[in-house]
């Protein structure tokens, strides 16, 4: 895991039966520009989606601020999502980065359809050549 700050905010009732803690950090704009993903997580129980890379580090998947990534549905966050898959794919893995200007989604757009559906609205790890297949085929396989 990378050295990204995070805070902790805790509480707890008065009469101790409710408590309750939340920790934030920020993702990053970019990973390094050396290193490779490996695969791609979609935790949908956290609501994250992370990058592992051929070193084995784990990093929050590169974010805008604003403009977070989901599945399962269609919306902005997949949206997004799809984008930064097509990103992944045209850069064989490297320079992934949010401050990249996004390629525009074609109508059909295959990994648009794929994470819209309920085949990527669960816990997953996908690998370049999954993503890869995602794009050129629409299913992961």
């Amino acid at each position: 895991m990378t050295w990204l700050p995070v805070v902790a905010r805790h509480y707890r009732t008065v009469s101790g039966n409710i408590e309750n803690w939340v920790h934030l950090t920020f993702a990053p704009l970019a990973l390094p520009e050396t290193e490779r993903l490996s695969s791609l997580i979609i935790d949908h129980e956290a609501g994250m989606q992370w990058v592992r890379t051929e070193a084995g580090t784990l990093h929050i998947l590169p974010e805008q601020r604003g403009r977070g990534y989901s599945a399962g549905y269609g919306g902005g966050g997949p949206t997004a999502l799809a984008e930064m898959i097509h990103q992944i794919v045209e850069r064989d893995g490297y320079g992934i980065s949010a401050n990249e200007a996004a390629r525009p989604l074609q109508q059909g757009d295959k990994a648009w359809t794929w994470v819209t559906s309920k085949a990527a609205d669960h816990t997953q790890e996908l690998t370049l050549t999954q993503l890869k297949t995602l794009c050129r085929t629409g299913m992961v396989a």
